[in-house]
């Protein structure tokens, strides 16, 4: 049975679980709309704008981490995102829609280039140490990626980016709205970051392993949402490129905080075997999107095993059998 306080982190985690999935979408809403005022292509809009909206939560948990000192709260809930999205969000998202084709803009060498973004802060894992160079790297390529792909809007894209509200649009209530959810975004990551800190104690787990398996959870709602939102209105480019734009703003923040943290941050010794897994996933995903240029059913059920299999190896190498 479970002692009092390890009860209390609990519904502390599962609170802020509701008000982050309430917040958050509430937020992707108002930026929805107010993405209407930049005429860009789907895909582009969906990878910068809405990737950044559904990171919100990420970006309240590094604030907040940094605040009370627990940077590793955070790296466990960055590494635990792209985990998650990579082997949960984006398979579901190509078994819902029964086949995900792979847009222009994620085939060649810029899949190459995304998959090298996304798995970078995770490859630096595997000596189960942070240094500050390595978040400078992972900055870099960072950059590189936003400087290829914002090249990737066409010019005409590029002057028609105009201040012309839709009809029925207030914009000042939008904005604030979308002010509203960040406030209350970084007071529910505040909460959960308590109670991720607390049951780590209470377990005698580290915390960056709670925050990896359970924090992620929590933080990556909003996409959870979106993947039913896309097959309804089958709009996959649009679910797609936020995935994509959430991943690869998991790893900026990542950068962000090796740097800030100035190496200062600790982790488990099992998380090596569980990033050695996860290099694999990585490329059993590449190849099924080389081969076919998509993903399929059959390819999204092995993705999620992967997800499946770091899980239980993470159980294994932290609690036994």
């Amino acid at each position: 049975m479970f002692s009092t306080t390890t009860l209390v982190d609990i519904s502390q985690l599962i609170v802020s679980f509701v008000i982050i999935w309430i917040a958050a979408g509430v937020l992707i809403r108002s930026v929805e709309k107010l993405s209407k005022l930049l005429r860009f292509s789907q895909f582009m809009l969906s990878l910068f704008l809405l990737g950044t909206a559904t990171s919100f939560p990420e970006i309240a948990v590094l604030i907040n981490s940094l605040i009370l000192k627990q940077p590793e709260v955070s790296m466990g809930n960055l590494v635990g995102g792209q985990i998650f999205l990579l082997f949960l969000i984006i398979p579901l998202l190509a078994i819902v829609t029964r086949g995900m084709k792979l847009l222009k803009e994620m085939q060649g060498r810029l899949l190459i280039l995304i998959l090298a973004v996304i798995a970078a802060p995770l490859l630096t894992l595997i000596d189960g140490r942070v240094q500050v160079g390595e978040g400078v790297l992972t900055l870099s390529l960072y950059l590189i990626f936003v400087v290829i792909f914002s090249r990737k809007m066409t010019v005409l894209e590029r002057i028609k980016k105009k201040f012309v509200p839709p009809k029925n649009m207030n914009v000042w209530a939008e904005l604030a709205r979308v002010a509203t959810c960040v406030i209350v975004l970084f007071a529910a990551t505040q909460l959960a970051i308590r109670g991720v800190t607390g049951l780590s104690v209470h377990l005698q787990l580290h915390p960056f392993l709670v925050s990896m398996v359970i924090m992620s959870l929590g933080t990556n709602l909003p996409e959870f949402s979106l993947v039913m939102r896309a097959a309804m209105r089958n709009k996959r480019d649009i679910a797609l490129g936020n995935y994509i734009g959430s991943a690869t703003m998991n790893t900026l923040l990542w950068a962000i905080l090796s740097i800030v943290a100035r190496g200062n941050i600790t982790l488990s010794s099992s998380v090596t075997p569980m990033i050695m897994l996860i290099a694999v996933g990585l490329i059993v995903f590449w190849w099924f999107c080389r081969t076919q240029k998509q993903l399929n059913v059959k390819e999204g059920i092995i993705l999620i095993s992967v997800y499946v299999a770091f899980l239980v190896m993470t159980y294994w190498l932290e609690l036994g059998f």
